[in-house]
């Protein structure tokens, strides 16, 4: 069964080994401690079978969200974990009333890129040498959430996407 829940102190050692085989330039340990202590941040971890494979977070100010990270263990990715923590993180926004969500992407980053899309992320630019190991420009993009109806299409399209596929069940845990 998968879960996700709130993500504490406790996942950290297994939330760093993922984000190691994940990213050329990790976070710290220390980075993401950092990030779970501080006030309008937003993260989670997802469970399979008790063994945590995911991770993602935002931080919130003004009214607009920032998504920061996201990832899935290698041997768990294309099986629509992802996706289960960006719907996720859409809906939590949209009950903090947030407007909308940004995030950059590598440039090369194509199949993240697709899928940011298939939620209603839109290309809005780019962050010239935003990553380094190696030096790429960073995509950013963005989710509008700011209208109430955008947000009932979107987790109405979650909906409906879950019943058609007999989607995973999501266990929201604190």
């Amino acid at each position: 069964m998968t879960r996700i829940k709130k993500m504490n102190i406790e996942d950290i050692d297994k939330v760093l080994e993922i984000e190691e085989e994940s990213f050329p330039n990790p976070w710290t340990k220390r980075m993401l401690i950092d990030e779970l202590t501080r006030k309008n941040r937003f993260y989670i971890t997802l469970f399979f079978e008790g063994e945590i494979i995911g991770y993602a977070g935002f931080y919130y100010v003004f009214g607009e969200g920032h998504i920061t990270t996201l990832a899935v263990s290698s041997k768990y990715r294309g099986r629509g974990y992802a996706k289960e923590m960006i719907k996720l993180i859409i809906i939590k926004a949209g009950e903090l009333g947030l407007s909308e969500l940004t995030l950059e992407v590598r440039r090369s980053n194509n199949r993240a890129q697709i899928l940011y899309s298939q939620f209603g992320f839109k290309d809005m630019g780019l962050r010239k040498d935003y990553y380094y190991k190696p030096l790429e420009n960073g995509l950013i993009m963005t989710l509008k959430l700011g209208e109430k109806t955008r947000l009932r299409s979107l987790l109405n399209f979650f909906k409906q996407k879950q019943g058609a596929k007999g989607g995973k069940k999501i266990n929201l845990s604190k």
